[in-house]
């Protein structure tokens, strides 16, 4: 009994052990590039009140169906002028950080 429940213990931790060297495959996934534009002086709402208006060519709409969009987002910082917005939009924190 003692040797069964070792060799179950030992399996286990193999099968452990070699399931966390695979790569996820999500990692083999990264983009080489992102590319963030920021327009100024757009409010958010924008995007999807002149949707219908947007050619089905690309430019918007294509950013809205394959793009990211961050919505229900907060600046937590005063005041939110262009520099420090643009900063902190690329590197995630807050302007007294970058």
């Amino acid at each position: 009994m003692r040797t069964t429940v070792m060799s179950l213990l030992l399996g286990l931790t193999s099968l452990a052990i070699t399931g966390q060297s695979k790569k996820p495959a999500a990692a083999a996934a990264k983009p080489k590039l992102v590319v963030g534009i920021v327009v100024d002086q757009m409010r958010w709402d924008y995007l999807y009140r002149f949707q219908p208006l947007f050619s089905n060519k690309g430019g918007f709409k294509r950013f809205l169906n394959e793009g990211f969009t961050a919505q229900n987002t907060y600046i937590n910082y005063t005041p939110s002028v262009t520099a420090c917005g643009h900063a902190s939009i690329y590197t995630g924190t807050v302007p007294n950080i970058h």
